[in-house]
């Protein structure tokens, strides 16, 4: 990255803002300067002294350009600026594109993508970058007019999508740059994020420059902005925020132009539609003999084998095909606008095939095959996030070398994920042509990462793919606190300090990054505004933007933001340092006292800017930040701190004494002497109609449970998959409320089994908890008794004292006589989902 300092001197006094101080060396930036004496003068009394300047027929992204900075000077200043094809005789001038690369003497093409150029030349400001000539561009103007009304999934891509958005647009991104050194800020989406200073009297003194960005991409992405994603549609109201107000704050952002292809690529390109009729042997064999694929479920995540001799020359052939220009309907991809977002793109989904890139990465909640040449890749010795490694990297390794010659240039990408976050030991070096990203679930989420410790470790984790590449390592991480986790609803975790850390440290081993982020668009806007400014600079100053934001968006207030933000970023750094679970988010972190704190700050805040151009954004910072965070506490108090004071959610589980057959019979002695919790619907919180319980005990080898399901209809209850009742055991071994096991019993014994590397994440499928079990049907009730082997869980074999597991046991009901009692719990606290880990009862190991 080249960066400098810019110094404005406006009517109103000076104004010094230095977007890249801070610089250390721990990631390369490149930085070249010149001062220049004197000032050029813009608007002098509300008139404009300066004209703008543009080619005829300028490229699209040139033009939007134009207005963009005559639009915002004249909100400045208060003055009309003229966009000319000419530098008007003895004027002053902002040149943009061409005519200022030419009067730079700049080739614009040595400047990397998104980059751009300013230079002081005579009375002429030049502003100019790379800009895409093709007709792409005119989506900004369709953006900036509010054209777009669709509001559905065809329309969201043709619309929103990377690959309408990957056109260069580097002169556009110098303007903004300009801008904001003007004084103008876009710290969230819609005009309520927008800060525009009022100077009537514009001067500039400028210092030559030439901006690059040290990430190529810069995504954050989907949760933030996309609209498919439920909005919270009171918020958006509020904000006066549309989608195309979303999009058009990406481009002011500086966002990425450059989209690469890294997502799953057998679903996207239909490996199971074309192929599993004719060539099941391209799917991977499972251990139960079947080939992994089911055309009758159309979500079934169906997995290769990446040993195949004719799956490899089919992939080889599609990739062929993508990069000699063909359409995907040439090898048998049918078009669709569906999730994987064919019928553009020369119906080839962009997120698998994109420009020069093609992602060959396994599908979601990957299962190996167990075919005999796979059997040999596999190593199910070592722990999850290596066992597949060889496997999985030999294919990448083999397309990567099959290619290399024939497309110099173009690249193939895979992600260090699931099973394969591991370097391979049987693979080298990856062959040049290999992008390898990280997203790896030990490091992925953000809050994993907040400790020294933590960076540390990463960055001794990246080292090692980065040892094995030619190429700088791609990030896919999750800043997904609350996602999928509703005992969290509203909770905030604000850590801009850290995330711009995470950036610094990444940049030192890859130079892409995509951030998938959480729900609530004020809730999340500072991590958002600091991820995007230390995605261009990792050496960015965090103190200093977040200084800046203070002060231009909280005016008078700036000094009690400052405490408002800082205390809060405390408190989310020590929630996930501890990863707290509900219970001490909202008791031990962001307590009573501590919310009530940022009322008080807020409504002073509010109080100082009455009548001021930052009232309408404290306001909606007020309702929707510091009240949703309110709303979030309430919650708890009401759902979850009210009813476990007065409802026991705990278990002992005691030694056996005696022998235990595995026959659905309790009447054994040793059963006698177990401890038992009855269980509660979750939608109520309140005894179900009919009983169900569990029972547990445990010996050295063995955890036992038996769950007690009453109900009269027993006899003639469903004995078909998917529709008999069944019970469910869920354990956080570690009391982490993040990672966890849940085995799923039915009526008839069937069990699937699966582990969680945190809330939220994908299923390990490959995990088998080796449980034992029989059912017995009775008149009035139904037991299961279970015997699962202690080994198989991570810790399982240790004995804690003091220390409780997490854990709860769960009973589906198909068809109750009150639908309150479908799904009932354990733990008296849980309502809705079940696989909340921080909402789990407790399991205290005794004798």
């Amino acid at each position: 990255m080249r960066t400098s300092t810019i110094i404005f001197f406006f009517a109103a006094g000076l104004l010094l803002f230095s977007p890249g101080c801070g610089e250390r060396e721990d990631v390369a930036v490149k930085k070249t300067d010149t001062a220049k004496a004197g000032k050029i003068v813009l608007a002098e009394n509300g008139t404009a002294t300066a004209a703008i300047v543009i080619e005829q027929n300028a490229p699209a992204p040139v033009r939007f350009a134009a207005e963009e900075l005559r639009d915002f000077l004249g909100k400045i200043t208060g003055a009309k600026f003229k966009i000319e094809n000419a530098i008007p005789e003895g004027s002053t001038a902002i040149v943009l594109g061409k005519p200022a690369a030419k009067l730079m003497g700049l080739d614009v093409a040595k400047i990397k993508r998104d980059g751009y150029a300013v230079k002081f030349v005579g009375k002429a400001i030049c502003i100019a970058g790379k800009d895409d000539e093709t007709e792409k561009g005119q989506i900004l103007f369709a953006m900036r007019d509010q054209q777009l009304k669709e509001n559905n999934r065809p329309a969201y891509v043709r619309y929103y999508g990377s690959g309408t958005w990957n056109f260069e647009r580097g002169t556009l991104y110098g303007v903004y740059d300009f801008l904001e050194s003007s004084g103008v800020r876009w710290f969230f989406p819609g005009p309520k994020g927008t800060v525009i200073p009022v100077l009537p009297t514009l001067s500039v003194a400028i210092t030559d420059k030439v901006e690059e960005p040290a990430y190529s991409l810069r995504m954050l992405t989907p949760e933030f902005f996309q609209v498919y994603h439920k909005p919270d549609e009171e918020e958006l109201k509020d904000l006066g925020c549309t989608n195309e107000e979303k999009r058009l704050w990406l481009a002011r952002m500086r966002s990425s132009t450059e989209i690469i292809a890294f997502n799953h690529r057998p679903p996207r390109a239909q490996f199971d539609k074309r192929f599993s009729k004719e060539h099941p042997e391209y799917f991977a064999l499972l251990e139960n003999g079947k080939r992994d694929f089911n055309l009758d479920k159309p979500s079934y995540r169906a997995h290769l084998c990446y040993t195949n001799e004719g799956m490899f020359k089919e992939t080889i052939a599609d990739i062929e095909a993508f990069w000699n220009g063909e359409d995907a309907t040439t090898r048998g991809i049918v078009p669709a606008t569906h999730a994987y977002d064919l019928g553009y793109n020369r119906n080839w989904a962009d997120s698998a095939f994109c420009s020069d890139s093609v992602s060959i990465l396994p599908h979601d909640s990957y299962r190996a095959c167990h075919c005999p040449a796979c059997q040999k890749l596999l190593r199910e010795d070592r722990p999850y996030p290596g066992r597949h490694s060889e496997l999985v990297w030999q294919f990448v390794n083999r397309t990567g070398l099959a290619l290399e010659k024939k497309y110099p240039g173009k690249i193939v990408t895979c992600l260090a994920y699931s099973s394969y976050s591991w370097t391979p030991e049987t693979v080298k070096k990856l062959p040049a042509n290999v992008l390898v990203g990280i997203c790896s679930a030990e490091y992925a989420r953000t809050t994993n990462d907040v400790s020294p410790e933590a960076l540390a470790s990463l960055s001794a984790y990246l080292k090692t793919w980065r040892d094995k590449t030619s190429q700088p390592l791609l990030g896919w991480f999750h800043h997904l606190f609350r996602d999928r986790n509703p005992s969290r609803e509203n909770a905030p975790m604000q850590i801009p300090h850290a995330l711009a850390k995470l950036m610094k440290c990444f940049g030192q081993y890859g130079d892409r990054m995509y951030i998938q982020m959480d729900e609530g668009i004020m809730l999340e806007h500072i991590n958002a505004y600091v991820l995007y400014r230390t995605m261009w600079n990792p050496n960015a100053d965090v103190d200093a933007i977040m200084e800046d934001y203070y002060r231009h968006l909280y005016g008078e207030g700036a000094g009690l933001a400052r405490e408002l933000f800082t205390d809060m970023e405390k408190r989310s750094v020590a929630v996930a340092t501890e990863h707290s679970g509900a219970t001490d988010i909202w008791d031990k972190h962001f307590t009573e006292d501590a919310v009530k704190g940022y009322r008080a700050k807020i409504e002073k805040i509010a109080e100082m800017n009455q009548g001021t151009p930052q009232a309408p954004a404290i306001e909606v910072i007020s309702k929707h930040f510091i009240g949703r965070i309110e709303k979030g506490r309430q919650r708890y108090i009401s759902q979850i701190k009210d009813v476990s004071a007065t409802k026991n959610s705990n278990l002992r589980i005691r030694s056996r004494r005696g022998e235990i057959v595995l026959d659905g019979d309790l009447s054994e002695e040793a059963w006698k002497n177990s401890s038992s919790q009855n269980f509660a619907s979750n939608v109520t919180g309140q005894p179900t109609k009919y009983l169900s319980r569990i029972r547990l005990l445990r010996d050295d080898e063995n955890l036992y449970f038996a769950f007690e399901c009453h109900d009269p209809k027993t006899l003639t209850l469903a004995k078909t998959e998917g529709e008999a009742d069944y019970v469910e055991i869920f354990l956080d071994p570690e009391h982490n409320h993040h990672n966890y096991y849940q085995i799923l019993i039915d009526i008839e014994g069937r069990v699937k089994d699966w582990y969680f590397e945190g809330g939220g994440e994908r299923a390990d499928e490959t995990w088998n908890s080796g449980i034992r079990v029989a059912v017995k049907r009775y008149d009035d009730k139904w037991i299961l008794e279970a015997a699962m082997p202690r080994k198989n869980i991570d810790g399982g074999l240790e004995t804690p004292r003091g220390r409780p597991w997490g854990a709860n046991f769960c009973r589906t009901q198909r068809n109750p006589d009150r639908k309150e009692d479908t799904y009932s719990t354990m733990s008296k606290i849980l309502k809705g989902r079940f696989d909340q880990p921080d909402l789990f009862g407790h399991i205290f190991f005794s004798d």
